[in-house]
């Protein structure tokens, strides 16, 4: 059964992680559901709670939320093949009308070897190795690769995998649905994923928001490398600002 409506959204607010929390129960109650007409419904309302809220969420939240809801309405007819990455809806969306001004200022989608500089990245697929002291957004990308990042923003909005190995001292905000986390130290992560869960493994010093974790270093659980934490103002308005500069 799924839960009600979040109380700060029925007052006309919302709270980015307290929707994010109900966002994700929803979908694992909607997977639950036998009947066909039931589940059909139950998207049918999460899909009006997503657009009720949607221009208080980040853009990169919106396109997460669209892309899971749409999986669960291709599994009605096609439940075989619900685990597979599907392509993006033709309709319109929200968050790609927020982004599409940013289209003009993409850059190559293989950055190596930079210091110090902002990058906007707007192809499908995205390959970043050794970035040091960067600004960085990927948009509207399907795959996600960063490698050797270090003391580096990131804010990625991705339909597909995001990999990130070898990082130290990073900030990253990252949309996406699946993610995987090889060396990294001491960085902060705040995550929007379907399934709520991210895996990691040789990892230490992490301070996670928005998901669970996964440690392959402790599958039994009790893991000491990660801690899920409530972000400060200070680090969240850090993505807004990115946001509002088109970085």
């Amino acid at each position: 059964m799924m839960e009600g409506i979040p109380i700060s959204i029925m007052a006309g607010k919302v709270d980015i992680g307290e929707f994010h929390t109900h966002f994700n129960s929803c979908i694992k109650s909607i997977e639950a559901i036998r009947s066909q007409d039931d589940k059909r419904n139950a998207i049918a309302q999460l899909k009006k709670e997503v657009e009720a809220v949607a221009h208080l969420l980040p853009s990169y939240q919106q396109l997460s939320y669209s892309e899971a809801i749409k999986r669960e309405l291709d599994s009605l007819d096609k439940p075989k093949t619900r685990f597979r990455f599907t392509q993006r809806s033709r309709q319109p969306d929200p968050s790609r009308k927020e982004l599409k001004k940013f289209e003009d200022s993409a850059v190559t989608p293989t950055v190596t070897g930079v210091k110090g500089t902002h990058l906007t990245l707007g192809q499908s697929n995205v390959l970043l190795t050794e970035l040091d002291s960067c600004t960085v957004r990927i948009k509207n990308a399907s795959t996600v690769t960063l490698k050797s990042v270090n003391n580096c923003t990131f804010v990625v909005e991705c339909s597909g995998p995001v990999f990130i190995q070898t990082a130290s001292s990073c900030l990253f905000f990252i949309g996406c649905h699946q993610l995987r986390l090889h060396g990294l130290s001491n960085c902060q992560i705040d995550a929007t994923i379907p399934s709520g869960r991210a895996v990691i493994e040789n990892c230490h010093g992490l301070q996670v928001h928005g998901v669970e974790i996964d440690d392959f270093d402790y599958p039994n659980g009790k893991s000491p490398n990660f801690t899920l934490v409530q972000f400060d103002h200070s680090v969240l308005k850090r993505r807004e600002e990115i946001l509002q500069m088109g970085v």
